[in-house]
């Protein structure tokens, strides 16, 4: 399922990918129905939503692999990510838990992996895991080159990392921005 959210003329685009949901914590011992939740993922770019996710059917482990056109005019805006529980009773569909992240943070993340695993918290407690891809979209028509100089390598370049030459230290430091970027607001 692929969607594209209206656009600024000024905006980059970004395809993200809700790829699966691990760890997920959920009590069955309490649920209305003693099962596995039906969980499904809500994704809100300042508040508004962009994009949900299909539900999965009484699962802990759901896999999704739905991908969508973000568009987005700001790097500094914060993306909310809510995995819920579907329930076909009116009011009884829940949050099971939520992350938020900045846009530039997630570019900053995948320049170092493809997958990125963004932690879910409820009151504090972590609740589980979701998996996403997000990259730039070019909107410019791809260059054609005669290719690599001779004794050169042809490198992928994202935000500023390549993603052969990435250690350990940068993805360090663009964790620990992140987080000082998080804690500050």
């Amino acid at each position: 399922m692929a969607s594209t959210v209206a656009q600024p003329d000024s905006a980059t685009r970004y395809h993200f990918e809700v790829v699966n949901g691990s760890g997920i914590v959920w009590d069955t011992t309490t649920s209305f129905w003693k099962r596995n939740p039906n969980p499904y993922v809500e994704i809100l770019l300042a508040g508004t939503e962009v994009h949900t996710t299909a539900a999965q059917p009484r699962t802990l482990s759901p896999e999704w692999d739905e991908s969508f056109t973000l568009v987005s005019s700001d790097p500094t805006s914060m993306l909310s990510i809510k995995l819920w529980h579907y329930s076909w009773i009116p009011k009884m569909s829940r949050v099971i838990g939520s992350t938020k992240v900045r846009v530039q943070d997630l570019v900053d993340l995948t320049g170092l992996s493809k997958d990125v695993s963004l932690e879910l918290f409820d009151q504090g407690k972590k609740v589980g895991t979701v998996i996403v891809r997000f990259n730039e979209q070019s909107l410019a028509p791809p260059k054609t080159s005669q290719g690599p100089v001779s004794g050169s390598s042809k490198k992928t370049q994202t935000a500023g990392y390549s993603s052969q030459d990435a250690s350990m230290n940068q993805a360090e430091r663009v964790v620990r921005q992140a987080l000082a970027r998080s804690a500050g607001k």
